[in-house]
C-alpha cells in the first residue's frame, strides 16, 4: 500500500515507484579516474586502428595504474604504465602504444568497427546522460558522402581505459589526418 507520508514517493498508475519518482539519479557514470572524465580525455590501452594491446598480467578489470592494475604493452614494450597524476604526467608515464582518445566538442576520431569502419567525424556535444554525440563523414555511394550524426554510449568510455573490450568503436586522430580524410574542420 501506498505511504501516507506525503514526502514518500508515491507510485505511478501502473502501481510502479521509479528512481526518478525516488529522486534517484539513475544516469549512468563509467568507472573510471573523475579527472579524465571532467576533461574528456582518456589515455586508452589500444592502438591507432582500435584493437587492445597485448595484456602482461593476468588481472583484468582494472585501468593501468591502480590497485590490481594491468600492465599494458605494445609490440614488444614490458613497461607498466600509470595513469595517476595530471594529464601532462600521464601523456610522460605512457609508452608506445597507448592511445589519447580526447572526446572533447570539435575533436576529430575515426570509426574502426562495422559498414563505416575507417569514416571520421568530430565530436558534436555530450548529451545529458553523458552520451557522445559525433558527427561522421560517410559514404553513401561511389564519391557521394553524407553527414551521419551518431552516438557512443558513455559506457565505452569506461571498456576503452579499462581495456575490457577487444575493439573500441572509435579512436583519436589528428587534426592533419582528419582534414586530409575530407573531415569538415571544427
Amino acid at each position: 500500500p501506498p505511504s501516507s507520508s506525503p514526502n514518500a514517493p508515491q507510485p505511478q498508475g501502473n502501481g510502479a515507484i521509479t528512481a526518478k519518482d525516488m529522486k534517484v539519479d539513475y544516469h549512468y557514470r563509467p568507472d573510471v579516474d573523475m579527472k579524465q572524465l571532467k576533461e574528456q580525455i582518456f589515455w586508452v590501452p589500444y592502438d591507432g586502428h582500435g584493437r587492445r594491446l597485448k595484456c602482461m598480467s593476468e588481472t583484468a578489470g582494472s585501468p593501468p595504474g591502480t590497485a590490481g592494475s594491468q600492465s599494458w604493452t605494445a609490440g614488444s614494450s614490458e613497461a607498466a604504465h600509470s595513469l595517476a597524476g595530471s594529464r601532462s604526467e600521464a601523456a610522460h608515464s605512457l609508452t608506445d602504444g597507448h592511445q589519447k582518445l580526447d572526446l572533447n566538442e570539435g575533436m576529430p576520431v575515426r570509426i574502426t568497427l562495422g559498414p563505416y569502419s575507417g569514416c571520421l567525424g568530430r565530436v558534436v556535444n555530450v548529451d545529458s546522460e553523458g552520451h557522445y554525440g559525433i558527427r561522421f563523414r560517410v559514404r553513401v555511394k561511389g564519391n557521394f558522402f553524407a553527414q551521419n550524426m551518431m552516438k557512443l554510449g558513455c559506457w565505452w568510455v569506461e571498456a576503452a581505459v579499462k581495456g575490457l573490450v577487444e575493439t573500441i568503436p572509435v579512436v583519436g586522430v589528428e587534426e592533419e589526418e582528419a582534414l586530409r580524410g575530407g573531415c569538415l574542420p571544427e
